[in-house]
């Protein structure tokens, strides 16, 4: 059941190639958008999705920064994201967005 607060927005769209296989993966990216908005401001997640396996990964609330969330999804489009390894690639985002640099 979809949230009414939660809009999807399709980021971009892949197909991945299988090295031992001939089948390919169908992959779709999207920026979720919370409608709620957390002390003034829209909070922003994202959405793996694979079409064929119907599988997903979905990770709400990252950042009230669009632009940042963004580049993820691009990074994650670039890269060939799967469901399956979505939630590495955003822990390893969000270790990066939180240390300092020195």
């Amino acid at each position: 059941m979809e949230d009414d607060s939660i809009t999807l927005i399709r980021h971009g769209k892949r197909l991945l190639e299988l090295l031992e296989e001939e089948d390919t993966l169908h992959m779709e990216y999207f920026l979720i958008v919370n409608q709620e908005a957390v002390e003034g401001k829209q909070l922003y997640g994202l959405e793996v999705h694979n079409v064929e396996e119907q599988t997903s990964y979905r990770c709400e609330d990252l950042s009230t920064d669009r632009a940042l969330v963004e580049e993820l999804l691009e990074m994650m489009l670039q890269g060939g994201v799967t469901p399956t390894t979505a939630q590495d690639v955003v822990y390893d985002w969000l270790v990066c967005q939180t240390t300092p640099i020195y």
